[in-house]
Parts: structure tokens; C-alpha cells; sequence
């Protein structure tokens, strides 16, 4: 259960006239998972973010539940999973991470509900799939509530133990529940990728996708879609750089759009109980309110004992708008309880 002290010198990325706030915060965290028999697994994750602000017009007192129920089944040819989500969360960290665009302080409830499959015709030959039902609401007109649906399926071929090529096809639909933004409008879109997976040495894994997509309203087009990954895991250094470009849908977006992330980030063991974190992210959004947002900072992080954990995370933020450019730091410091049994 971790508990926390932030400082955020600008929560609302304000141009000019930046106020800042102190959170503190505790985050509770429950996960129990009950094993059927060797293949079916149920379990359940149950959480909570409560936090209090000294200042409230900038960052709101928050008590944010998730919850997070699977079902899956494991064989040796086969897969099989269901899983339901219900959270909330603060509109600041969801539309930042996720689209790369700003908003006040205010709340999205999402809900999903989702089932995934895959299955080994041959010896090396599988085919897989999912399917997604999203809903995503807000509390403020400001942004429009909006429900997503998604759809992947495909077949990948085993070229050995860590070599694997894949075609898969993808789909979506996003239809806004309110006309509060007059540019919201339903937005499909139909993609095709093919995809590689190896490993360069024992340290260093990648894949990399790419195909088209197309979509339909607001940022109507056909646009480049893909993905490529880099992990490395040494004795005493870790780390990974991602790049990925897909449509994606926000409170802010009015449809579907294309969105481009990087995310790289490396730990480092230097002590025998001590890691330092680095990261940085970048979010660039090519629709009508396009815009990008970087992160970067750093978390020491100290283990005090098997079940006590001591961080200080350090963070800057901005935020490149069609309004202008912003930015702020962050500073926390942390104590992390967790226990086995929960």
C-alpha cells in the first residue's frame, strides 16, 4: 500500500499564472487469484486512489476506485480469457498519458468488458484474437463521453523457440454519448500489420509491427500504424524502448485519431537493496487537437525490508498545445507496504 507526499509546481500546465499544490496520497491494493484446477484461474484486483489536496482549485481531493475481474484458462494448445474493468481517475494523468492533450482536474469512469482467445492449428502455426467493449464517461461538459469498440484477430507462425511472424487485423468503432463538443462525430477504423518477434543475444529481445490503417470522421485518412520494442536485461541494468503509432480515442479527440508515443526508461541495481529508475515518454496527437506532451524524471527507490519499500521520484512535465506551451516539476516521496498474502 503505498503512501505518498507530491509536489506538483503546475497541475494544470497553465501558461502564465501557474499555481501549485501538495498531494498526499494513499493507494491500497488487493489481488487474491483462485486456481480452479492446473488450466482455470479466476482473479480479482481491487484498488483504490485517495488523495487530499491543499489546493483544491487546481488538484481535486480524490477517492478513485478499480476494480479488475479475469477468468482464464491455460492448455498447452490453447488459451482462453475473460476479464471486466471499472475505474476512475483523474482526467489530468488519463487524457495526458493517453492522447497527449490537457484538461482540468476532473473525472473519467471507464468500464470495459472483454474476451481474448488463442489456439495452435499445427505444431507452429496459431491463431488468436480479442474483442473489447469500452465505455468512458465524464463529469464535466468540457469533454465528450464517448463508447469504443474494438476487434483483433490473426494468425502468428513459430519460426523457432524465440522467433515468431504474425498478420493480424484489426477494427474499431467510437460513437460519442453527448454533443457537448460540436465536432464529435462517430469514426470507424479497419487496419492490417505484420509483425516480427526475436531475440539479438540472452540480453536483448525486440519485435517490430507495421501496416495501414483507415479511418473514418473527424481525421478521416489512411495513416501508417506500428510498433517496435527493444528489452534488454543485464545483471545489473535493465531496460526497454518502445515506439508506437495508433488510433486511439480521447475526451478531447471528437473520433478516432492517430497518436504516436515513445517511451524509453532503464533500472539500474546499485547497491544490493537499491535501484535507481530513469524514463522518459513523449505524446504526440495528429488530430484536430493535436498536440504533444513529454515526460521525464527519475525514482530512487530503497528496499528497507522484505515487505517495506522507500522511493523519491523527481519528474518534469510539458505540454505543447495549440493554446501554447507549458510546463511543470514534480517531486514525491513515497513508502511502499506490500505483503505476499495480498
Amino acid at each position: 500500500m503505498p503512501a505518498e507526499v507530491e509536489f506538483d509546481s503546475n497541475p494544470r500546465l497553465a501558461q502564465g499564472n501557474a499555481s501549485s499544490a501538495v498531494r498526499y496520497r494513499l493507494r491500497p491494493q488487493y489481488s487474491y487469484t483462485y486456481h480452479v484446477d492446473d488450466a482455470n484461474e479466476w482473479s480479482a484486483v481491487l484498488g483504490a486512489n485517495l488523495e487530499r489536496s491543499n489546493n483544491t482549485q487546481v488538484s481535486a481531493n480524490r477517492q478513485d476506485p478499480s476494480v479488475e475481474l479475469k477468468w482464464q484458462q491455460e492448455t498447452p494448445t490453447s488459451s482462453w480469457g475473460l476479464n471486466a474493468n471499472y475505474s476512475k481517475a483523474s482526467t489530468r494523468t488519463t487524457e495526458f498519458d493517453q492522447t497527449g492533450t490537457v484538461t482540468a482536474d476532473r473525472t473519467q469512469t471507464n468500464r470495459s468488458v472483454g474476451a481474448n482467445f488463442g489456439k495452435y492449428l499445427t505444431e507452429r502455426w496459431m491463431a488468436s484474437g480479442a474483442i473489447n467493449q469500452q465505455w468512458v464517461d465524464y463529469d464535466t461538459d468540457a469533454l465528450v463521453s464517448y463508447r469504443n469498440a474494438s476487434v483483433n484477430g490473426g494468425v502468428s507462425y513459430d519460426l523457432a523457440a524465440s522467433e515468431k511472424l504474425s498478420v493480424f487485423f484489426s477494427g474499431g468503432h467510437y460513437s460519442p454519448s453527448a454533443n457537448n463538443f460540436v465536432l464529435a462525430r462517430s469514426s470507424s477504423s479497419l487496419g492490417l500489420m505484420f509483425g516480427y518477434i526475436g531475440a539479438l543475444s540472452d540480453k536483448f529481445d525486440w519485435s517490430v509491427q507495421a501496416g495501414k490503417i483507415k479511418i473514418t470522421g473527424l481525421d478521416a485518412g489512411y495513416y501508417f500504424q506500428g510498433k517496435m520494442q527493444v528489452n534488454y536485461k543485464g545483471d545489473y541494468a535493465s531496460g526497454g524502448a518502445s515506439f508506437n503509432r495508433s488510433a486511439v480515442a480521447g475526451g478531447q479527440t471528437g473520433g478516432l485519431t492517430v497518436s504516436n508515443s515513445l517511451r524509453l526508461q532503464t533500472r539500474i541495481e546499485v547497491a544490493e537493496r537499491t535501484a535507481i529508475d530513469f524514463f522518459y515518454t513523449l505524446t504526440k496527437n495528429a488530430g484536430y487537437n493535436g498536440g504533444r506532451t513529454n515526460s521525464m524524471g527519475a525514482n530512487y527507490v530503497f528496499q528497507i525490508s522484505p515487505f517495506w519499500r522507500l522511493n523519491f521520484n523527481v519528474q518534469r512535465k510539458t505540454a505543447d498545445q495549440r493554446a501554447g506551451y507549458a510546463g511543470a516539476n514534480v517531486v514525491g516521496i513515497g513508502l511502499n507496504y506490500t505483503h505476499p498474502d495480498f
